[in-house]
């Protein structure tokens, strides 16, 4: 199933990462989080499951931000 919002930014020549980046600038992640849950109705149990992936995959970013310096 393809993604529309990757379709979308591909059909204009913009990297969806750079894109998300240039729009999550400067927006406090928490107050963005909760409006997700209240605009798309998510469970707990959804956002439980997105937090354990995140405690997985958090240690790849790390690398990341030190390489970057963040």
């Amino acid at each position: 199933m393809a993604n529309s919002l990757f379709n979308d930014l591909n059909k204009n020549n913009v990297n969806p990462f750079q894109q998300f980046m240039q729009q999550m600038r400067g927006k406090n992640s928490h107050d963005v989080l909760m409006q997700v849950i209240q605009d798309k109705g998510i469970t707990q149990q959804q956002i439980n499951q997105l937090q354990n992936k995140v405690q997985q995959i958090m240690p790849q970013f790390d690398s990341f931000k030190n390489m970057f310096g963040f």
